[in-house]
């Protein structure tokens, strides 16, 4: 005997023998015949409230209108079976009938609210995890979970057609069903779901029976699922979570379909925006070069009487525009690169100390009344770095920093490990930053920037590209004013080994 009906049984024999004592003990204190049939007929409706269907509610009624008959009808202690015993038989069970019907809604209703509420809880948990999966196929890998999880039943989606080289299928580990989904006649099947037109949800079940299902929105199809149903087919309830799963499914496949559409909208603007400031820089940075090499060329040609140190100095001040202009358009390129192949570099093991000494010297070369000052550890720093594109860098700051400073004006370079990094400062004792500058420091957009770059006789890369350089090196750049005064800006390299990315 099942636990439940044992318990039913129970508390029905329990009842039963508490009415029928209480019975005697009301006839024994001379208590009116009515007592005893109001007392059976409230045992037959707890019996019939408290125990499950109308088979324990029909069991007591009888018991308890033979009780009646026997020991409150005349003659006590006997059977006399009068009409008196039908009329509280009939009363009994219709009360036992009218309770068990009751009580058998209630319970329904009670059974049908908590499974609603599960499936309530159980499709706010869906919805909330496919709308916070990353990609395409954690959401796919997600829907099949959850097929297999609640259906009990091997499920696979495909992603794309059988055959495309992003097709991904996913199906439950178990034996007979490891290859069932790429059998030639159910791929078949799924590859005319994906070419068929017409607004079809479902296909005939196939020959393995699987029963396959279209995840589509207004757009285009996402994806095919199937379930095994060789077994037995889905109830309605089966059918109803699968149609609201696929529905959530489709609307997390297009949510994450156009965040990936913004995501390459900003990154190809941004791009767009670096492409311009690029231009903007090298639009005065290439023109200068050029004039002196112009004007140092033409005054060689034209004055033909010149002293031989005049045109030594001309030939070197040719020369050295030449090698800027070369760089220049090196780090040009290099920039181009980083912004073509998704902000990566070729890293290799630099000193750190001579990328910082090389800046300086080039800087001071150029501006003749500049006081930098160096702060360098006395350990060996060796960054992983490209020593050419973080050069440029701190030729950047510090030009910026003695276009910002009065004439003389000290101007210290640090350079220190701070955890798994190496810290690099520019500061400046001059005006410091304006606070609407600070808003968009290293903004592409940021007109004092472009005042920046236009001012000063450097390679031009500009803020915003300065920062694009440290990012692909894996690093943080930032600026703020000192409490002492000026600016200062601040970039961390990571020390980890990871050449090439």
């Amino acid at each position: 005997m099942k636990k439940s009906a044992f318990l039913d049984s129970l508390y029905t024999v329990a009842v039963l023998a508490a009415a029928m004592l209480l019975a005697e003990l009301l006839a024994f204190w001379g208590a009116a015949a009515e007592s005893a049939a109001v007392l059976y007929m409230l045992a037959v409706i707890i019996v019939s409230r408290i125990t499950a269907g109308y088979v324990y509610g029909a069991i007591s009624a009888g018991f308890c209108a033979l009780g009646y008959d026997f020991l409150v009808c005349e003659p006590r202690m006997g059977f006399g079976f009068t009409a008196e015993f039908f009329i509280v038989l009939a009363a009994l069970l219709l009360a036992a009938g009218i309770t068990g019907a009751l009580t058998g809604r209630l319970r329904t209703q009670a059974r049908l609210s908590a499974e609603r509420e599960h499936r309530a809880n159980l499709l706010f948990e869906i919805n909330q995890k496919l709308l916070a999966s990353g990609d395409r196929d954690a959401i796919l890998r997600l829907t099949c979970a959850y097929l297999v999880e609640q259906l009990h039943r091997p499920a696979a989606v495909y992603s794309a057609p059988p055959g495309a080289a992003a097709a991904v299928i996913v199906s439950p580990d178990g034996e007979g069903y490891a290859g069932l989904f790429d059998l030639s006649e159910e791929k078949a099947l799924v590859l005319s779901l994906f070419e068929e037109k017409e607004d079809k949800f479902f296909s005939d079940m196939s020959e393995n029976g699987v029963f396959y299902r279209r995840i589509h929105s207004k757009r285009s199809i996402m994806a095919v699922a199937g379930v095994l149903c060789a077994d037995a087919p889905m109830t309605d309830e089966e059918l109803s979570f699968v149609d609201f799963l696929f529905g959530q499914v489709a609307l997390a496949l297009e949510v994450q379909h156009i965040a990936e559409m913004q995501r390459r909208t900003m990154v190809e603007s941004a791009r767009e925006k670096m492409r311009g400031t690029l231009l903007h820089a090298i639009s005065h940075d290439l023109r200068t070069p050029l004039t002196g090499i112009l004007g140092a060329s033409t005054a060689i040609l034209d004055q033909k009487e010149l002293p031989i140190q005049t045109v030594r100095e001309l030939s070197a001040d040719i020369r050295d525009n030449a090698q800027w202009l070369i760089r220049l358009v090196e780090n040009i390129l290099t920039v181009t690169r980083i912004s073509r192949e998704d902000m990566k570099v070729a890293k290799a093991p630099e000193a750190a100390e001579e990328v910082v000494s090389q800046a300086i010297a080039i800087v001071r070369r150029r501006y003749l009344t500049a006081n930098i000052q160096a702060h360098i550890p006395h350990e060996l720093l060796i960054v992983p770095m490209d020593g050419t594109l973080i050069c440029q860098v701190l030729i950047n700051l510090l030009e910026n920093a003695v276009k910002n400073s009065e004439e003389g004006r000290l101007i210290e370079v640090r350079l220190k490990k701070q955890g798994d990094g190496a810290r690099f400062d520019v500061a400046d004792n001059g005006r410091g930053l304006s606070a609407r500058f600070l808003e968009t420091l290293f903004s592409p957009d940021s007109a004092e920037e472009a005042l920046i770059m236009d001012a000063s006789r450097g390679v031009g890369i500009g803020l915003s590209i300065c920062k694009t350089i440290v990012t692909a090196h894996g690093g943080e750049i930032r600026g703020q004013n000192r409490e002492e005064g000026g600016a200062v800006f601040t970039f961390v390299l990571p020390l980890g080994n990871d050449h090439g990315k």
